[in-house]
């Protein structure tokens, strides 16, 4: 899924994704919002094109009930593509606009979201969602969450779950069903990893626990790995 048709920043990089995959004989597809050089690109490439709206997210949009109910016709719109051509993964390689993992749920296939650029800073890139709301939708419309670096991994710290949970019984209640969404989206493996320490910016290295859920899952079913650096 891409959010635009030019080959600047993520459309290049989109094109270096789609590529790899299609020279190593993986049936590709595209779906950009309208025709531009990426598309002829891709085409280049042996990348099928499609085309649907995929509308942003970002400032200065505004999120009115106009542009939400724009998002949802959308995302019918590429959840009906996605099923008539029988793909088994969307990729989305931006965080401007979740269309495409929105998509992916109302058809039922899986979603992964690279999120490549800082969502929340004013001087770039700025959602016009809130950040814990942006993180809900990403938990609940996605099967994996890659962040292209450790950077942009650490403006989300404490978002997985929210700091919310912590908040009232209420939000602990709602923190639970999502940690069962996503865990349920899991096949037929699952694996669940959390870090001992990590880097905190602004605070340094903290120690880290693992979440309170992982207590609720029955024993028997769970084998648990402790992996240490060689």
């Amino acid at each position: 899924m891409g959010h635009g048709a030019t080959l600047e920043g993520a459309g290049r990089y989109l094109l270096d994704q789609a590529g790899y995959l299609a020279d190593r004989r993986a049936t590709v597809f595209a779906i950009l919002p309208r025709h531009g050089p990426l598309a002829d690109r891709l085409s280049e490439r042996g990348v099928a094109v499609r085309y649907a709206p995929n509308p942003w997210w970002a400032r200065p949009v505004n999120l009115t009930e106009d542009h939400l109910a724009h998002t949802a016709r959308a995302a019918r719109l590429m959840a009906d593509i996605v099923l008539q051509l029988k793909v088994d993964t969307v990729y989305t390689q931006t965080i401007v606009a979740p269309t495409g993992a929105i998509a992916a749920a109302l058809a039922g296939i899986p979603h992964i979201w690279h999120i490549h650029e800082f969502a929340f800073n004013p001087g770039a890139i700025e959602m016009s969602v809130p950040k814990e709301e942006l993180a809900d939708l990403m938990l609940q419309t996605s099967n994996i969450i890659v962040f292209n670096s450790r950077a942009v991994e650490r403006e989300w710290d404490g978002m997985f779950p929210s700091t919310r949970s912590l908040e009232t019984r209420e939000a602990i209640e709602e923190e639970r069903r999502l940690f069962y969404v996503a865990i349920t989206r899991a096949k037929d493996e699952l694996y669940l990893t959390y870090p001992q320490m990590r880097l905190n910016a602004g605070y340094g290295d903290m120690f880290q626990r693992p979440s309170r859920f992982l207590k609720e899952i029955p024993r028997a079913l769970v084998e648990d790995w402790n992996v240490h650096r060689g």
